[in-house]
């Protein structure tokens, strides 16, 4: 049988641990290789990009803006892998790959070009989205990871929900395999004992995470549960750690709070909350929420973006609005003080997201899909 050869073009990887980069070392490196070959694009390179990483063949375009005096040489270059590779399909991740690889596969007679949509385009520009729409013309199929933003792009690059397919991210198990002395050691470095109760969250403290209202709930809960201990795991800007640090201070969490700093895999850090938050203001499909209900945590999470398709409420979590500390705090309450109300929420929680979220399932989807599409130009339906 012949291989279908499929090309994916990124901007660049940023980190390994991230959720889309990682969901797509997992797919490159799941494939059935007896019946696809994967190859890897970017558009700048990035120490990342290692057959450590991703077990294809890599090329690295060198390009620095999309919207460049280079462009057009750039998609040449492309459209001359895609050819000399004789790819059958393109799939593009990331803002600049979805504008450029349209556009290359076209001009390399490329008839098959999935475009992934994973998150709600938060932060896009009017050029950016114009930009879209215009290489939206080249595509054949559209990948969203949730339901919430095939309805938000559909609206946003004014493309018909019919042409978009919905598969889920896919959770790793080897990725949560951890040993109990790597969790002991990691309770330790967050100066946890072991009478306290742990709740934490797992975001890089930006504008759209909200870590303030997350502050703002842990000092609600202090007042209630005072030997309860709060842990941020996330990068950022010192200047904005500083000025978390100070909102801390100023309700009450001096020595009750503690912020890690960014972790490549914090599983073994997560393993030791006894509930997880999430207090974002926009989201796509968060791993996070995913990964708190994977290790059996339930999770209080604000109802935006794709996290209903996650959390039941009251079966497997609880959503609240965002913005609103008040009822962050409530829900954590009323989980602390259940202690079997908790453990069940954390179990069904486990148990709905393996059986709906899991890589094996993720991988069999995107094959059926490329077969599919594959067969269909094959026989000239496309």
């Amino acid at each position: 049988m012949k291989r279908i050869k499929i090309l994916y073009l990124v901007d660049t990887i940023t980190s390994i641990a991230a959720g889309s980069e990682g969901q797509l070392a997992q797919l490159i490196n799941h494939l059935d290789r007896e019946k696809f070959e994967p190859h890897l694009v970017a558009l700048t390179p990035t120490n990342f990009l290692s057959n450590r990483y991703f077990s294809c063949p890599i090329a690295v375009l060198n390009l620095p803006a999309v919207f460049s005096m280079t462009t057009p040489g750039r998609i040449n270059r492309l459209a001359d892998y895609i050819r000399d590779n004789q790819i059958h399909i393109v799939q593009t991740l990331f803002p600049g790959a979805c504008v450029v690889g349209p556009m290359a596969a076209r001009r390399a007679g490329c008839r098959l070009v999935l475009s992934s949509r994973r998150d709600t385009g938060y932060g896009h520009t009017i050029k950016t989205l114009l930009a879209f729409r215009y290489a939206n013309r080249y595509v054949t199929r559209f990948l969203a990871n949730s339901e919430y933003i095939v309805e938000m792009i559909s609206k946003r690059e004014k493309v018909s929900r019919e042409r978009f397919t919905v598969i889920y991210n896919g959770l790793d198990p080897k990725r949560f395999e951890v040993r109990e002395k790597q969790v002991a050691d990691a309770r330790r470095e967050m100066g946890v004992d072991d009478n306290h109760r742990v709740v934490g969250i797992v975001a890089n403290p930006r504008p759209v995470k909200d870590i303030p209202t997350f502050i703002k709930a842990c000092s609600q809960v202090s007042r209630t549960h005072p030997e309860t201990r709060f842990v941020i795991i996330g990068g950022g800007d010192q200047k904005t750690i500083e000025e978390l640090g100070r909102l801390a201070v100023s309700l009450g969490l001096s020595g009750k709070i503690v912020f890690t700093g960014p972790i490549s895999n914090p599983i073994a850090y997560v393993r030791n909350f006894d509930i997880g938050c999430l207090s974002s203001l926009s989201e796509g499909l968060s791993n996070t929420l995913l990964e708190y209900s994977a290790l059996g945590i339930p999770a209080v999470a604000t109802r935006v973006g794709g996290n209903p398709e996650v959390i039941r409420q009251g079966k497997t979590g609880y959503l609240v609005p965002p913005e609103a500390p008040e009822e962050l705090a409530e829900k954590v309450n009323q989980l602390l003080d259940n202690d079997s109300l908790r453990e069940k929420i954390g179990e069904q929680a486990c148990e709905n997201v393996w059986k709906k979220f899991n890589v094996a399932l993720s991988v069999k989807l995107h094959q059926s899909l490329y077969t599919k599409l594959y067969d269909q130009v094959t026989v000239g339906e496309i």
